[in-house]
């Protein structure tokens, strides 16, 4: 189903990463990680949280700023702006 967090396997069943599938675009796949783990409300948070700290680090955090630059933060097809305080 569209959405669904898939595995993605070489040709010998061997793991490349997982992801999130939709067959309705030219990439069916947006892979979210290279390693054996979940797919799922955790992992995005944890990209998020690491984004941030980031933002902060370089002192981009403001009243609005780009807090997450798809897959730059490892969250392929997705920007996320944050306004306000």
């Amino acid at each position: 189903m569209p959405g669904d967090a898939v595995a993605v396997l070489d040709s010998t069943g061997r793991l490349l990463g997982r992801g999130l599938y939709n067959p309705r675009t030219g990439i069916a796949c947006r892979l979210l990680t290279r390693r054996d783990e979940l797919v799922d409300a955790d992992l995005i948070h944890r990209r998020l949280a690491e984004a941030l700290q980031l933002r902060q680090a370089g002192r981009l955090a403001a009243d609005a700023y780009r807090l997450c630059w798809s897959e730059a933060d490892g969250l392929p097809a997705s920007w996320w702006t944050a306004t306000g305080r």
